[in-house]
């Protein structure tokens, strides 16, 4: 790592001028947000729900890493795009250019120039173009969260710091000078930012203090997959703690570690994600919308509904294969595709596979068990910043993969919020899909299902992929307060 940090540095911009669009950019009202006041021992992390100045967007589109069609990251760009056409906040678009800057071009401009609602807007397919910045990294797809945080400080405004431990999975270590890469496009358009906005890639290098090859084991070690919640408090799984910490600058009083140790990977965003924050009112307790993982969610609404269980785009969902040997053990005449042939139904898998003494009843409810401590913890935790948190339940189920848990569908709460809208990773199942969109309409949030079933077979998702570089502060009264309700 001694040759790692000698190539990190300090980069401070005093940036000079605003982004001129016939929509405002995000960049050029930055200048116009009030003061985010930082208390020693708070987390410098931001909720999801404050607006992002850029978003990190990692892709395998130069190559079929994985040997499908990457679906995922053209989906989010073209998000992004079409949701500042609405909420008239412009983020700039990173995106590693893989070795093939033309090829990655040509196809970001293709899609961009296929998509019918930009079309529909004057000038908004070019305004897209623009916000892109193609980035000269070589390995164009990488788990964003894992490697690098996007903090940010009052006084020195965006601060990126990169995490340690990653060099230890060989098949994910990264160049020397990845991160130096990754954003010398950004500082190149250093004009548009308003004076008082700095960018700084912090010096330090954060490492974990368990150095281990056993990524199996350990994976909760590894990333930087933790939340930040309103009045600085930083929301971590409990493997997270000894070093997260130490990166985002939370002290014990401004920390709320809930037990994952039994997922794969360990990582909060998996299960939890914040939503929408409400502005503060000194009159009434603040209130923070948080979505949570509930298997006995998913219970209920299977176990009435008469909807056919599976479909051809679950298939390579390594999960079923868990509810097919629940279905072999009660009646030996389901084979291994029975469960698309016979048309089961929802409440016909509900029986069978999630009966009160199956494997995967009982590990679904205990697991159901660990969330609703995880939810008395974060109660607690934001009751004592007079803030009451309610918690939306999205449906979830989860199968035994090598001695921790892994969800059979794509988890839905490792999402992305781009102003308005929740993209949000795919079910493919209409059931649970109709059920998230709602729950999020009655909220005022739009939830966009995105396609990322290749990313949920390398056990991560659309959260993990991508990185929003986040800034603080209070709505501007051009901006609609749903887009910046932070503090």
């Amino acid at each position: 790592m001694t040759n790692l940090k000698t190539f990190y540095f300090i980069f401070y911009f005093i940036f000079l001028s605003s982004y001129a669009h016939a929509h405002d950019s995000v960049l050029s009202w930055i200048s116009q947000l009030g003061a985010y006041t930082h208390a020693p021992g708070q987390s410098l992390l931001l909720p999801e729900t404050a607006p992002a100045a850029a978003f990190v967007i990692s892709h395998a589109l130069d190559k079929n890493i994985y040997g499908d069609e990457d679906n995922y990251s053209l989906a989010t760009i073209l998000n992004i795009c079409q949701e500042a056409e609405i909420s008239r906040f412009r983020p700039l678009i990173i995106v590693p250019d893989g070795g093939y800057p033309s090829k990655i071009r040509r196809v970001l401009y293709a899609a961009i120039d296929r998509d019918s609602i930009l079309n529909k807007i004057p000038g908004a397919t070019q305004r897209c173009k623009e916000s892109l910045l193609l980035a000269p990294v070589a390995r164009s797809f990488s788990w964003m969260q894992d490697h690098f945080s996007a903090l940010y400080h009052p006084q020195q405004g965006i601060i990126i710091k990169i995490l340690g431990g990653y060099e230890f999975l060989e098949e994910a270590a990264l160049p020397e000078d990845y991160h130096q890469a990754l954003f010398k496009p950004l500082l190149k358009r250093a004009h548009e930012y308003p004076e008082n906005l700095a960018f700084y890639i912090s010096p330090d290098l954060i490492e974990p203090p368990t150095k281990t090859k056993d990524y199996k084991a350990h994976t909760y070690s590894y990333g930087g997959n933790a939340l930040g919640l309103p009045h600085g408090i930083l929301l971590t799984g409990d493997g997270q703690d000894e070093f997260i910490s130490a990166c985002y600058g939370a002290d014990e009083e401004h920390q709320v570690r809930i037990g994952l140790s039994w997922l794969h990977g360990g990582h909060v965003d998996e299960v939890i994600s914040v939503i929408k924050v409400q502005p503060i009112n000194h009159t009434q307790k603040q209130q923070i919308f948080l979505t949570i993982a509930s298997p006995h969610v998913a219970f209920d609404l299977l176990k009435n509904s008469d909807e056919k269980f599976a479909n051809a785009d679950m298939i390579y969902f390594e999960g079923l294969s868990d509810i097919i040997g629940e279905i072999r053990e009660y009646n030996y005449t389901y084979g291994e595709r029975d469960v698309f042939k016979k048309h089961l139904s929802n409440k016909d898998i509900y029986a069978k596979a999630f009966h009160d003494n199956s494997s995967l009843r009982l590990l679904n409810d205990d697991i159901q068990e660990k969330l609703n401590q995880a939810k008395l913890l974060i109660t607690k935790k934001m009751r004592s910043f007079n803030s009451e948190v309610i918690f939306i339940e999205i449906p979830v189920l989860y199968y035994s993969y090598d001695n921790f848990a892994k969800p059979i569908f794509p988890a839905p709460a490792n999402l992305l919020l781009v102003g308005g809208r929740a993209l949000y990773p795919k079910q493919f199942k209409k059931l649970f899909d109709d059920f998230i969109i709602k729950s999020f309409k009655d909220i005022g949030l739009n939830a966009v299902g995105i396609d990322t079933r290749n990313l949920h077979k390398v056990h991560g998702n659309l959260h993990c992929a991508t990185k929003a570089l986040r800034v603080g502060g209070k709505c501007p009264s051009n901006i609609h307060e749903q887009f910046c309700n932070i503090f």
